[in-house]
């Protein structure tokens, strides 16, 4: 079994996950992946998803919980990591970060206030429509970026669960954006 890196480990020896940005941008979809990722690894998984009215444009968020034990409460209260897709979901939820959280954020989409050691600017959603040609590609090669950058879970579940989570025809571009995702940490 994977053990959660103790670096990253939340309270009550948990990891909690927040992915946020707007409709149409696979938020939902992106944490199911991880969710399902994270079971395939044998960890306890919880998963909760809030979305406006709207399916586009509303501000939408997916919290992931992982853990070595059972899941007591299925809602994050402070994210250990962060990753944020858009402005308005960084301006709604970044007070949601843990003080020594990990935030990583999309700087073609989300200005912040203030880059330190813990923010990551990972330029996914150009990368995805300029390499891929496919913008909703965006959240997989962020997620592909935070699981090398932490190793929260193992990329051979989170292949297998993008797999299991996408129609055939999208599996390809899915894993090339998984490599994408991987490439850009140094």
């Amino acid at each position: 079994m994977n053990k959660i890196p103790p670096f990253l480990k939340g309270g009550m020896g948990g990891l909690e996950i927040r992915i946020a940005g707007i409709g149409g941008q696979g938020i939902i979809q992106t944490g199911s992946i991880l969710a399902l990722a994270g079971m395939y690894d044998g960890k306890n998984v919880s998963q909760s998803s809030t979305y406006g009215p709207e399916s586009r444009g509303t501000a939408s968020k997916t919290d992931v919980i992982f853990s070595d034990s059972d899941i007591d409460y299925p809602y994050i209260e402070k994210a250990d990591i962060l990753i944020v897709m858009a402005q308005k979901a960084y301006e709604l939820y970044q007070r949601d970060l843990k003080e020594a959280g990990k935030l990583f954020y999309d700087p073609e989409k989300v200005k912040i206030e203030k880059a330190d050691n813990n923010s990551f600017a990972i330029p996914a959603s150009g990368l995805a429509a300029k390499e891929l040609n496919n913008p909703l590609m965006g959240g997989i090669i962020m997620l592909s970026f935070v699981i090398k950058k932490t190793g929260i879970i193992s990329f051979d579940s989170f292949k297998k669960a993008i797999k299991e989570s996408v129609i055939e025809e999208y599996v390809s571009v899915n894993m090339k954006a998984v490599e994408i995702g991987m490439t850009l940490v140094k």
